[in-house]
């Protein structure tokens, strides 16, 4: 331990009960490392206790799915074998392939097809755009050469800190080039991402045997996909086969790892192949050579039907519904104004802008941390993609507020017409500021009764809220009225529609 001078020169002066020195840095320092170490082990934050965390949500036992036809349905939840080495595909969702890039660990894991949250898989069906043309969306059966994309387990994506879960992520690949391969033998790189898109689609085809199943690899296309037969998982944007390599394998926490990938090989047989062609007797599509054998999967689903029974207390799915709810009450959290002190906000900021209005998505996601949303950017994402149709990367904040607020209730837009009209007075379909300030009143208004406002600030806080680019206007019409009580609207539930009439008719003077 380091002594100050104070302590150095103090101590043999006083009795030893006598506090001398700097006493009290040492002393709050102290109380300052205590803090910041429980404070690190309630978060989760030290390094044994986000080990131990991993592990836990990692080998947490789920709900595996049981098939009495041995078909495989959109929706299940199975494990994938690789035939060859017995081991089974796993992804690690605490560790990234590269640090922030949001791209995660996928391994295969030397162990028994045990139903654990890492190792089991939801198949799920592709968006609309992402379908062969030739899938039936339909039919609940997965088919041979289908379209299908595979999700992790709802178990991983528990956040403790969090209402809903984390956005679900998919089994990914992406062609291999200079900054994206496998670490170890330079390989196209397969991960897990939250992000759909066309390295997010799979196909499930028979493995070719040559010349020994080339027609009935061929007719097999579109058949019901039946567990019992072994399949090769297909990366349709790349036409490449996902496998892993047993010579590279890896110790972790969970046992012996092996580096899982996308390749493409076959094995010999191409002279006869040419020479079968050149007689005439298959074509390309009906004959190939074989595949190799470490390309071959198993879909494997439980025999015990009570083990797909799920009776698990999980958080909401991170829909863009459930998204834009949790949002929405954490806006209103802040108290009954906060739909108006986020435009208002975002008033300031386009004051200062030339684009008016329009924001840079990173630009609004700053805006909103600072503003004070928590909600982390991978939920706002999923937001932000219904305001930026033209996928340009700039959105329009009046859009964004219209979709988080959602559209106001046709009978409450008809009381907002009604009260208009009674402010119409030209019948022109504009009501000038001077005849708002003249029968506003503020005496039923949310702000004046919760918020503590007086009089001349909700009439300012009105006025603001019907600037343009931060500049007053002389007229307001009908749009511009509902769009500042849709505010207020999605703060009153829905079946409180008296209440809503009341404060809006309260607001406003008779001519009388």
């Amino acid at each position: 331990m380091q002594f100050t001078p104070q302590q150095l020169s103090g101590g043999p002066k006083f009795s030893a009960v006598t506090r001398i020195g700097n006493w009290f840095e040492d002393l709050a320092m102290e109380e300052a490392k205590n803090t910041n170490f429980e404070k690190r082990s309630n978060n989760g934050n030290l390094s044994l206790r986000k080990l131990q965390n991993k592990v836990s949500a990692c080998c947490a036992i789920v709900p595996h799915s049981y098939s009495a036809d041995g078909l495989i349905r959109f929706g299940d939840s199975v494990i994938l074998q690789h035939d060859s080495s017995g081991s089974v595909l796993a992804s690690d969702i605490f560790e990234e392939v590269e640090v922030g890039q949001e791209k995660f660990f996928v391994t295969t894991i030397s162990e028994k097809p045990v139903p654990k949250a890492r190792n089991t898989f939801k198949i799920v069906r592709p968006p609309a755009h992402l379908i062969n043309r030739e899938d039936n969306t339909n039919d609940p059966v997965l088919h041979i050469g289908q379209a299908f994309l595979i999700a992790c387990d709802d178990s991983l994506l528990v956040n403790p800190y969090s209402n809903i879960l984390s956005p679900t992520l998919y089994l990914t690949s992406t062609k291999k080039n200079d900054r994206t391969s496998t670490k170890r033998t330079n390989r196209q790189m397969v991960y897990m991402s939250a992000e759909i898109s066309a390295d997010t689609v799979w196909t499930a085809i028979i493995p070719s045997q040559g010349k020994f199943n080339a027609s009935a690899r061929f007719l097999s296309v579109g058949q019901n996909l039946p567990i019992s037969e072994c399949f090769q998982i297909t990366h349709r944007q790349t036409n490449m086969y996902l496998t892993c390599d047993p010579k590279s394998a890896i110790s972790t926490e969970f046992g012996v790892e092996y580096e899982c990938y996308a390749d493409r090989s076959a094995a010999s047989g191409k002279l006869s192949l040419i020479v079968s062609e050149f007689q005439g007797l298959s074509t390309s599509q009906t004959l190939s050579k074989p595949d190799a054998p470490s390309f071959s999967w198993h879909f494997v689903v439980t025999n015990d039907q009570n083990a797909s029974v799920d009776n698990r207390d999980l958080p909401k799915p991170a829909t863009k519904a459930v998204i834009i709810e949790e949002l929405q009450s954490e806006i209103l959290s802040k108290s009954v104004d906060g739909f108006w002190n986020l435009r208002g906000y975002f008033q300031q900021l386009e004051s200062r802008m030339v684009g008016k209005g329009k924001f840079d998505i990173e630009d609004l996601k700053n805006a909103l941390f600072k503003w004070g949303v928590t909600m982390k950017a991978k939920y706002l994402d999923a937001i932000i993609e219904l305001v930026d149709k033209e996928k340009n990367g700039i959105v329009d904040y009046k859009s964004f507020l219209d979709v988080l607020r959602g559209d106001i209730s046709r009978k409450r837009e008809e009381i907002l017409f009604d009260v208009f009209l009674s402010l119409d007075k030209l019948n022109d379909g504009l009501v000038s500021i001077e005849r708002i300030k003249k029968l506003f009143r503020s005496d039923d208004h949310p702000l004046s009764k919760f918020s503590g406002y007086t009089d001349e600030q909700v009439l300012s806080h009105l006025l603001k809220c019907f600037e343009i680019n931060g500049r007053p206007v002389k007229d307001i019409d009908f749009a511009s009225f509902v769009d500042y009580y849709s505010d207020l609207s999605v703060a009153i539930k829905n079946e409180d529609d008296e209440y809503f009439e009341s404060i809006v008719r309260n607001n406003w003077k008779s001519d009388e």
